[in-house]
């Protein structure tokens, strides 16, 4: 289940993606179904479209081990050109704006809150089974650190699919379709629509480059 946003005074914050829960290496394929095939099914509910997001099961053989790991940084493309202390204080002499504006000190607001953000994934997988019995057992493990300091997301993911078979004829079976996850979220207050006071960024963007900088 989605984690629903929040509705404060000072801005909203967009819910969570509804697919968070699942493990991206448990994932077989990805349909979309639109138009008449999608209410043909779904019904009214299905009048913008379909995805159906179908996942792994056993398949017969021997048993078969997947281990995936990968990593990466994540970092700011750009970022916006803003006044560094020096350019500050030459446009408050410009403009011959009070003196008491300049502070004297020097700082980067913007990149005391961004850091480059390591990122790790983990999953494993066990797989296999006969014509009469099959099964997948999957863990996975994410720690996705945000570009915004002291903010990230923690997911650990366990998903166990099985399908068995009974009788000769092999008519009657029953499937079993078992996910279970846990997510750790720090987010940091930055809101769709909100002002200077509800979004980090914005206060940024806006202090003074000769003031203290931002805590940390």
């Amino acid at each position: 289940m989605a984690r629903p946003g929040l509705n404060t005074s000072f801005g909203d914050s967009p819910d969570s993606n509804p697919l968070n829960f699942l493990n991206p290496a448990d994932i077989e394929s990805i349909d979309i179904l639109k138009d008449a095939s999608a209410t043909a099914i779904y019904g009214s509910r299905a009048a913008y479209g379909v995805v159906i997001v179908t996942t792994k099961r056993g398949k017969v053989g021997e048993p078969k081990l997947d281990v995936g790991i990968s990593g990466g940084f994540l970092n700011s493309m750009r970022r916006i050109k803003v006044l560094n202390a020096d350019q500050y204080r030459e446009a408050l002499a410009y403009y011959g704006a009070p003196t008491t504006n300049n502070k004297g000190l020097s700082n980067d607001p913007l990149g005391a809150i961004l850091r480059t953000a390591p990122l790790q994934n983990y999953s494993v997988a066990m797989s296999g089974g006969t014509e009469s019995s099959r099964y997948q057992l999957s863990l996975g493990y994410l720690d996705q650190k945000g570009i915004i300091k002291k903010t990230g997301f923690q997911k650990f993911s366990a998903n166990f699919v099985t399908n068995v078979k009974f009788l000769e004829s092999k008519r009657l079976g029953l499937d079993v379709n078992s996910t279970a996850s846990q997510l750790r979220e720090q987010l940091a207050p930055i809101g769709n629509n909100s002002d200077f006071r509800g979004s980090l960024i914005s206060q940024a963007l806006q202090w003074n480059p000769d003031r203290l900088a931002l805590p940390r």
